[in-house]
């Protein structure tokens, strides 16, 4: 069985190189959302192992918000953080809610591959691109 990967993003470009590099490493990926109420949605229909989150968002809410939900739902997917800030309050509010890693952008789908293939309840130390 696939592992399913949802992917946070709010430019289509880079959503669908991602789409199409974990399609092309035997992923499903469980959709494209390009803002936080979408990626609400899909994460209830599709329950995905995993999240590739985007942290600065177009709309009211960020990617860190919707981690924040999603774990007050107690959901069991993983989150990874690929963001293109990095400045030290956003890393530190992301950090807080114990991210499975933690990539700035630019990032290549294969930097990930080692975090999207573990087995659950692996742990790893966070990464930076």
């Amino acid at each position: 069985m696939n592992r399913k990967v949802l992917i946070l993003e709010d430019e289509m470009l880079i959503a669908l190189t991602y789409k199409m590099e974990l399609t092309n490493s035997g992923f499903e990926v469980a959709g494209i959302c390009l803002d936080v109420d979408s990626a609400e949605q899909q994460m209830e229909k599709e329950e995905p192992d995993y999240a590739l989150v985007d942290i600065h968002l177009q709309g009211n809410r960020d990617g860190i918000d919707f981690v924040n939900a999603c774990r007050n739902r107690d959901v069991s997917t993983r989150f990874i953080f690929v963001t293109g800030n990095f400045d030290e309050s956003t890393r530190s509010r992301a950090e807080q809610l114990n991210p499975l890693g933690f990539f700035v952008k630019p990032v290549q789908i294969s930097e990930l591959l080692p975090l999207l293939n573990q087995t659950p309840g692996e742990t790893s130390g966070k990464h930076q691109g």
